[in-house]
């Protein structure tokens, strides 16, 4: 983590029913996002499906030496920190679910969840930042979901953690809009995954040093746990009690299904 995006490869397949409207929107959405961050698609396939549409990337970027930031890096008495807000893009997806038009979905108020589903922003300044500055031991983008990818740092790196739900920074859903959401914010939050924002630790001597880097670059971060030995594992500590997570549950390529987690127990 921590480079700076420079060539794309695309590959796209499409079934013989797909318009050149949708392929026109898709490609402007490709070039939208490739302007804005500086990126060159140079290369690629067209071809024809039998079934559905498949859309293959590749990014090529650049890591300036010792600038660079594994999962591998996290040590015991590190903070956990994340970039942004993580729950509103589940959120989101969870209201389209509702009706395959957008249109339909009466409240103005779910816009904003949606557009974080559809348009995610990654965060490729501050990852530069963060890895420039020699700031984060450890980091990764949350795109399985909040636990699922602090696991991947944990078992990277051989150690535990512990998450304080009160310190995670959740959505506010819309009293309005509340019925139409399915489950708690925090659900979305820690299984929900597709924010893309920066789960990252740093060092507890460097916490001044990220708060005046983060104030200077005009970045939000929020400190949510801290890491703690492998034999603790992984920890959700909450107002009515402590659960110790056993099998991570998030997004998972190989699987048809999302975690089912009460939450009652730490809420």
């Amino acid at each position: 983590m921590g480079g700076m995006p420079r060539h794309l490869l695309l590959s796209i397949a499409v079934t013989h029913k797909t318009s050149v409207k949708d392929l026109d929107d898709m490609i402007k959405g490709v070039a939208d996002i490739t302007t804005k961050y500086e990126v060159s698609l140079v290369g690629g396939n067209v071809s024809r499906s039998k079934n559905g549409v498949t859309i293959d990337t590749t990014v090529i970027g650049e890591l300036t030496r010792g600038t660079g930031v594994a999962r591998s890096g996290a040590s015991v008495g590190d903070l956990i920190y994340i970039t942004g807000m993580v729950g509103k893009s589940a959120i989101g997806f969870s209201l389209l679910k509702l009706s395959t038009d957008i249109r339909s979905i009466s409240h103005r108020m779910a816009v904003p969840f949606i557009a974080s589903h559809l348009r995610p922003v990654p965060r490729v300044r501050e990852g530069m930042i963060l890895g420039t500055n020699q700031l984060a031991t450890a980091m990764i983008d949350i795109s399985d979901g909040l636990l699922a990818d602090l696991d991947h740092i944990c078992k990277q790196s051989k150690v535990g953690a512990d998450i304080y739900t009160s310190l995670i920074p959740l959505p506010d859903i819309p009293r309005r809009l509340k019925r139409e959401v399915a489950r708690d914010p925090l659900y979305y939050a820690l299984y929900g995954g597709e924010d893309y924002e920066l789960l990252f630790t740093v060092k507890k001597g460097d916490k001044g040093k990220l708060e005046a880097v983060c104030k200077q670059e005009r970045f939000e971060v929020t400190s949510i746990g801290e890491i703690v030995s492998m034999k603790r594992g992984i920890s959700i500590i909450g107002e009515k009690g402590t659960e110790k997570i056993g099998h991570m549950e998030g997004y998972d390529h190989f699987k048809t299904y999302r975690g089912k987690r009460c939450l009652k127990k730490y809420q």
